[in-house]
């Protein structure tokens, strides 16, 4: 009798718990459609400082920033453009980086001369190489200001 009750308990327990997981999703991609995302957030002018303040620009190649593969990097062109000259022209610190490529033996390691020709960049500028796509890779740069 006492095993009975027992094995009852845990059926009912079991029912309860399976009627609660089966009501909710799994994983967000279940909830998709209807998840509200937040309102964006409201932009603000904001003033930099040029002697504190540093323009990074990570990636922004030919290879992938075309209109086959990306066109809406192609259409920050001449945004992210526009912001380096005026980055330039106050002397603020413009920093280019390259990640080593995922897979060098489909997609080459790429080269500083691989940055869309807009935002090239110049002999002054430091570039910060990984030499590993691990996050604990520190990254080499350059001790010297140019812009």
């Amino acid at each position: 009798m006492l095993r009975l009750r027992h094995l009852l308990l845990i059926t009912v327990f079991a029912i309860v718990l399976m009627g609660g997981v089966s009501s909710r999703a799994e994983t967000i991609i279940d909830e998709w459609q209807s998840v509200k995302a937040p309102p964006p957030p409201q932009l603000k002018a904001v003033t930099l400082e040029p002697k504190t303040t540093a323009l990074l620009l990570i990636d922004i190649l030919k290879q992938t920033c075309n209109m086959k593969m990306r066109p809406r990097c192609v259409a920050m062109v001449p945004k992210v453009a526009k912001l380096l000259a005026e980055a330039r022209a106050k002397n603020v610190y413009v920093i280019y980086a390259l990640f080593p490529s995922p897979k060098p033996d489909t997609f080459p390691n790429p080269k500083i001369t691989d940055y869309v020709p807009e935002l090239a960049q110049r002999a002054t500028n430091p570039l910060s190489r990984r030499s590993s796509t691990s996050s604990n890779s520190a990254a080499k740069i350059p001790a010297w200001k140019s812009c």
